[in-house]
């Protein structure tokens, strides 16, 4: 037994799990969703391809372990804004990590929410799953905030979708495949949706 397969043999299933997914996420860096198949997944490993069966049930279930993992990340910059207890404060720490979280899985992101006009799986996760999640509670905060005064009298559910819409189709075309994530980038990106998210919710912003 050669020393690749011994420790292919060796590793956790929180190891080759974490494997097979980094593998995805290197793919769909380089090639549109539809290039993610299983083969070329674990072509990528140090794993038999039958080993991505004791992992994931099929294709589209990775898909969803790496939206998942992505979603704990986006939630975590958006609650900075949606947690804070001062109706102006952390929205532009979010924006400007949201930014971020792009900047480095743009490709990954991208391929994701690309394939959710076209595929009935992954809009169901994608579309009225995670970012339908992200409209309704932006659309809490945004009604606490009319409530409040702070924000002009805005449809709360409509202005959320409209922000959280606008923001993936930017963050899509900013950093999708092929796209530069520089820091000038970044920051570029970070002025434009926070000039616009201020503008539109806070009467002073």
């Amino acid at each position: 037994m050669d020393a690749e397969t011994e420790r292919a043999r060796r590793a956790t299933p929180e190891e080759s799990t974490e494997e097979i997914l980094r593998a995805a996420e290197e793919l769909l860096r380089e090639a549109p969703l539809s290039a993610l198949t299983v083969g070329a997944v674990m072509g990528r490993t140090r794993l038999g391809r039958s080993s991505f069966y004791v992992y994931f049930r099929d294709v589209d279930d990775l898909v969803a372990r790496l939206s998942q993992r992505l979603e704990e990340q986006l939630w975590e910059v958006t609650a900075r804004w949606l947690d804070a207890d001062d109706p102006g404060e952390g929205i532009e720490q979010a924006l400007r990590a949201l930014v971020d979280v792009w900047a480095q899985h743009g490709p990954v992101l991208h391929a994701i929410a690309a394939s959710a006009t076209s595929n009935e799986r992954i809009a169901e996760l994608w579309r009225h799953g995670l970012v339908e999640r992200f409209i309704r509670a932006i659309a809490r905060r945004i009604a606490q905030q009319v409530d409040a005064g702070v924000t002009p009298p805005l449809p709360p559910y409509e202005t959320a979708t409209a922000l959280t819409l606008m923001n993936e189709r930017f963050l899509m075309d900013r950093f999708g495949p092929g796209r530069k994530a520089t820091a000038r980038h970044r920051a570029a990106a970070g002025d434009a949706l926070l000039a616009i998210w201020q503008r539109t919710l806070y009467r002073s912003g």
